[in-house]
């Protein structure tokens, strides 16, 4: 075999690129002497003369490529390539909160320069300067880093963003505060907030952006702030004697007190209990919401204030039920149903709390109806709230005029004939995890939020069927047999509609079921609060 070689003359490396002077190597192949012209193939490598070192071309557009997608740092990248590199810090200003870094790297007596908020961002850059040149060199140009996936069925959209407390945001805080007053959200002390305050269909203003915790963002704003951390059931730290019993998401308590008002927050770590507990507050006291949030909701969201205290309620009820009862206090999915009059959070109470992850055997159906067929945590809410609705319509049942309103009823009576929810109250349904279906599948941990970028693929958006006595979910054939009652009994599968479905018929029908929906108007869900893994693009789907 043979191979040719291009030796390149680098005198103006970081700026311009160099003409190449080339030289044809001559090979010895089988005892006969062949001369290989440069154009009859790519060069294998290039040499850089006077630098010490030769670069393939290939991996070295194998480190561009890699830079390019994200998949490799420049640092990691140019360490790859095999050349000697060493870094070291030149400059170092700015206040400790805003500092700025300059660092160099030098490669074969060339030195580049790169500039960074930290030592790493400033190291990243020297590399990526270093490796820009080496391209231009190589008669080649580093894509730009923000470059769109055209294999993607969406655009490219905007990195997610975060806080940051500009000159302009800081200024109009207390503005914001002022505006602010009649809506402040207290625990236990406030006074009713009015409709147009709480409305589930008033946008949520974004903070500008930046990488700032909201922890910080509240000691910027607030700096009288404080935070007070106990366990989840209010037991101090310092005790030896701590609840075992609760759930590992409600582990610590966290409350932020701003300005004689108290916000509190849960998480699994003191950590995650705190920033619960500061997002809680910049939400209610600055109206405001990362920016990151808001991109990945619709602007019919629920005030976050509001979903945090429907989250709440439903947990701490649960959580007080089973304070006894260790053995079913262990749970994977918690639902439950809360209702509010006027989008009041101190009018609200709780309708019903479930549990649940299982689906019955197509064996053990009853036709008596001795059997529960779905006993998935919000089937068995939405169970609960039809028994609630049978309990309201036996109140008109067992008065003396059953036409005539009762006060202490969320149903009142239609002229025509029949009865409706009032038109004041709200039903939220709170689901500690995403449904089961479609909405969860293809978002099975939480990580941060991403966009589907194949949103049109033909598994997305399928009708889906439970396991039988398990959990997770099956696409539905198109081409599904009937399901008949002997077939199930004799071994065929039981199909079972997904919560995502089931969901989306809620949507539609209403949550009151065909025998309500006789005397009763469509009761419909006014929010649905998730707890985890919620991805907006397979949920609003």
């Amino acid at each position: 075999m043979y191979r040719s070689e291009v030796h390149l003359n680098p005198s103006n490396l970081v700026n311009n690129v160099t003409n190449a002077s080339m030289e044809v190597n001559v090979t010895k192949v089988s005892g006969i002497k062949r001369h290989r012209d440069v154009s009859e193939g790519p060069p294998l490598k290039k040499a850089y003369n006077g630098l010490g070192f030769t670069i393939s071309l290939q991996a070295l557009t194998r480190a561009a490529e890699l830079i390019t997608s994200g998949s490799k740092s420049p640092v990691s990248a140019l360490n790859e390539l095999g050349v000697k590199v060493a870094y070291n810090l030149l400059d170092y200003r700015g206040p400790a909160h805003c500092p700025s870094f300059t660092i160099s790297v030098t490669v074969a007596n060339q030195t580049f320069k790169g500039h960074g908020t930290s030592k790493r961002d400033a190291r990243a850059q020297a590399a990526r300067n270093c490796i820009e040149s080496l391209l231009a060199t190589a008669g080649q140009v580093l894509p730009d880093k923000n470059q769109q996936d055209f294999s993607s069925d969406l655009d490219a959209l905007a990195p997610s963003t975060q806080f940051q407390n500009t000159p302009s945001f800081a200024n109009g805080i207390q503005k914001e505060l002022s505006s602010a007053k009649t809506t402040l959200t207290e625990i236990r002390t406030s006074p009713p907030l009015p409709v147009e305050t709480l409305s589930p269909f008033t946008p949520t203003q974004a903070l500008p952006t930046a990488n700032k915790s909201p922890i910080n963002v509240l000691y910027e704003s607030f700096p009288g702030v404080t935070f007070h951390t106990t366990f989840g059931d209010g037991t101090p730290i310092e005790t030896e004697n701590a609840c075992l019993s609760l759930h590992h998401s409600m582990r610590f308590k966290t409350v932020c007190t701003v300005n004689d008002k108290c916000f509190e927050g849960y998480g699994s770590s003191k950590k995650q209990a705190k920033l619960a507990a500061s997002r809680s507050a910049i939400a209610s006291l600055m109206c405001m919401v990362p920016a990151s949030d808001v991109e990945n909701c619709v602007s019919t969201s629920l005030p976050q204030h509001l979903a945090d205290h429907v989250s709440k309620l439903v947990t701490e009820k649960f959580n007080e039920l089973m304070r006894n009862d260790p053995v079913h206090l262990k749970r994977k999915v918690l639902a439950g149903i809360v209702m509010t009059v006027d989008n009041q959070t101190e009018k609200s109470k709780i309708i019903a709390v479930s549990t649940g992850t299982k689906c019955v055997s197509g064996e053990y159906m009853s036709v008596t109806g001795r059997a529960v067929n779905d006993c998935h945590a919000e089937v068995v809410a939405r169970r609960c709230l039809q028994r609630y609705l049978y309990h309201q319509l036996l109140m008109y049942a067992q008065s003396e005029n059953p036409r005539k309103p009762i006060e202490d009823s969320d149903l009142t009576p239609l002229p025509e004939g029949g009865y409706k929810l009032k038109e004041n109250r709200q039903i939220h349904l709170y689901i500690s995890t995403a449904p089961c279906g479609d909405g969860r599948i293809f978002s099975p941990h939480e990580t941060k939020a991403e966009p589907d970028r194949h949103p049109n693929r033909f598994s997305r958006g399928q009708l889906r069927s439970k396991i039988e006595s398990g959990e997770g979910t099956i696409p539905v054939k198109r081409s599904a047999f009937i399901q008949t009652w002997d077939g199930v009994l004799q071994g065929e599968r039981l199909l079972t509609m997904s919560c995502s479905d089931k969901l989306a018929r809620w949507c539609v029908t209403g949550v009151q079921g065909a025998l309500l929906s006789r005397i009763l108007k469509p009761v419909y869900l006014t929010s649905v609060v998730l707890g985890s893994l919620l991805h907006p693009g397979h949920m609003y789907r």
